[in-house]
């Protein structure tokens, strides 16, 4: 690899980018707990049959607004007003923010609280897109993931009305017997579902 190459492979997150995310995010969980466990909750299914809502919609609209505000150079990709087919006429150098206003829509609308707002952006380079910036923010579960390039991983977590944020780091678990797995349901593994199944006797839990 090219020392250029190399440069590129490893772009910095800025701060305010991750503060710009983080302030996304607080956005979202206004509307989010405000909607989630709403009676009038709107629900619709769309083409590829997985459901939306209300929330989802409004979700990213304010994300895109506030966007527009403070990062107008920037393009825009999300979960229910598309923008995938910017990416075929980008140049090295755009910056393009990534969004599902909420992952788990199928949880959200059942009142489960396994559900995120989801943020990243990437930057483009030579060797491809860059994520340099990234927010899970799950407020049903008082917890939020946040981490850019080039800097730390953190989780900010509610305990008794207070927030704690601690730094998280990559598991020391090194081999499956000792590993726990987590997933939502088999029903999109379709032809892998007997891999997959065959994986949980080598785990510790599933």
């Amino acid at each position: 690899m090219s020392s250029e190459a190399r440069k590129e492979s490893s772009v910095i997150g800025d701060p305010s980018d991750l503060d710009l995310a983080q302030k996304l995010a607080d956005l979202s969980d206004v509307i989010t707990l405000d909607r989630y466990l709403a009676h009038d909750l709107v629900i619709e299914t769309k083409p590829d049959t997985t459901p939306v809502t209300d929330a989802d919609r409004a979700v990213e609209r304010v994300i895109r607004e506030t966007l527009a505000k403070e990062r107008a150079n920037d393009q825009i990709i999300g979960e229910e007003f598309g923008g995938l087919e910017l990416l075929a006429r980008a140049k090295v150098g755009s910056r393009f923010w990534i969004l599902d206003p909420i992952d788990g829509t199928k949880n959200f609308l059942r009142g489960m609280p396994t559900w995120a707002t989801l943020i990243a952006l990437a930057e483009i380079t030579s060797a491809g897109p860059k994520v340099t910036v990234g927010v899970v923010s799950s407020p049903a579960l008082g917890r939020r993931w946040f981490a850019r390039t080039g800097g730390k991983a953190f989780v900010t977590e509610a305990f008794s009305g207070r927030n704690r944020t601690r730094q998280i780091r990559v598991s020391k678990v090194a081999s499956f017997d000792d590993a726990s797995l987590s997933y939502s349901d088999l029903n999109g593994w379709k032809e892998r579902k007997g891999a997959f199944v065959s994986l949980f006797d080598s785990l510790w839990r599933t």
